[in-house]
């Protein structure tokens, strides 16, 4: 019995023993600092992962813009039909003149008097003007997106909205009226024989230094290749100052090619696709007649 416990007594003796050896190895690696080449070796490692992950997590980033200013497209293009829809089948027009007054949410009780564009008319059917706005365009110099600022009202969001209208053929606008001012009017949806190879909106921008600013709510076609369907009898004359080599660049706004070289656009038909310059080149994609 006392051999039993002399043995048990000194296993329990060595396990203490070697605990305590254990600790105090644990205790001088915790407490053992970095050398000063280890510290820069480390941080150089940290800077190197750094650099290959970051493009990665900006792709990331702006695939997910993308998407979102792809979400907003759709709900502009719907929001052009329904008011079609509702409107004899018709196109909402590009711009009036004659000014109407703009009940202005951010100022309750104020309104601003001033001409109409089109995302103007077809709020009703989206109720946000967070549609009108690509989320990779964070500029914002003149303040119209700014809260507070004094341009931040409905006029303003309708002028500035990033999608832009393929105007030339789905809503002219005509000079010779008797009146002088240049009149808009719009197409009827049966008139567009292949919707889903006609442009109705392109990402746009206005300030031709900086593409990630406002935008602009129209923008022109690459060339005409006939007068639109919809000419008045009084008209004498399609305002359209000058088309003569498209590069992405047009006479009242710009396509905007923000995400990775590519720019959103919305057809006729309601869907949505990225396109390159190469393809918005193409003349055809932005009319209404049947080119098959």
């Amino acid at each position: 019995m006392w051999l039993l416990d002399k043995t048990a007594h000194e296993e329990r003796a060595r396990f203490n023993t070697a605990c305590e050896i254990v600790k105090e190895r644990l205790n001088e690696t915790l407490t053992a600092s970095f050398t000063l080449v280890e510290l820069l070796v480390v941080i150089a490692i940290i800077s190197v992962l750094a650099a290959m992950l970051f493009p990665t997590l900006m792709k990331a980033r702006e695939k997910a813009r993308a998407a979102s200013c792809a979400s907003n497209f759709k709900q502009m293009a719907s929001a052009i039909l329904l008011y079609a829809v509702d409107h004899d089948e018709r196109m909402p027009i590009s711009y009036d003149p004659y000014g109407i007054y703009y009940p202005l949410q951010n100022y309750p009780g104020r309104y601003h008097e001033g001409p109409v564009f089109w995302p103007y008319v077809v709020q009703p059917y989206l109720r946000s003007w967070e549609a009108e706005r690509c989320p990779t365009a964070g500029g914002d110099k003149y303040g119209v997106w700014r809260k507070g600022s004094g341009y931040d009202h409905e006029r303003n969001w309708a002028l500035c909205a990033h999608t832009g209208l393929n105007w030339v053929y789905l809503a002219p606008l005509w000079g010779g009226h008797e009146d002088g001012a240049l009149h808009s009017t719009a197409i009827e949806l049966s008139r567009i024989d292949t919707p889903t190879r006609t442009v109705m909106l392109a990402d746009s921008y206005y300030d031709p230094e900086d593409i990630y600013d406002i935008g602009y709510f129209v923008v022109d076609p690459p060339q005409i290749l006939h007068m639109p369907e919809c000419k008045p009898q009084w008209a004498r004359v399609l305002y359209v100052r000058s088309l003569p080599l498209w590069g992405g660049q047009y006479p009242n706004g710009s396509i905007a090619f923000r995400h990775s070289l590519r720019a959103t656009v919305a057809f006729c038909d309601g869907h949505v696709k990225p396109l390159t310059i190469d393809q918005l080149r193409d003349p055809e994609i932005w009319d209404t007649e049947d080119y098959e």
